[in-house]
């Protein structure tokens, strides 16, 4: 296959994952379309078309110290967990 059609694949299926896949996923779908590209050759054809496999951030959720208003803590945090001798288990 000729390197211009390789390059055309690769840039698509990077596209298609929104800049989050690395050489490894890449070179799997590839493969997977009938067109064989290894892991090596898949992080070259990244830096040669100056593409960068980013992650995107997890959302982060505030830490607050005061309880919420319309839940109310009622166990207090307390879960008490069963003794494991039932079936033998004692630790």
């Amino acid at each position: 296959m000729d390197k211009i059609k390789i390059r055309s694949l690769f840039s698509d299926k990077y596209k298609l994952s929104n800049g989050s896949a690395d050489s490894r996923s890449i070179a799997a779908v590839v493969s997977h379309d009938g067109t064989d590209l290894t892991r090596y050759r898949a992080k070259r054809l990244l830096k040669e078309l100056e593409l960068v496999s980013f992650q995107l951030p997890k959302q982060a959720y505030k830490k607050v110290l005061q309880p919420h208003v319309a839940i109310p803590n009622e166990l207090n945090r307390r879960l008490m967990s069963a003794p494991l001798t039932r079936f033998g288990l004692a630790i």
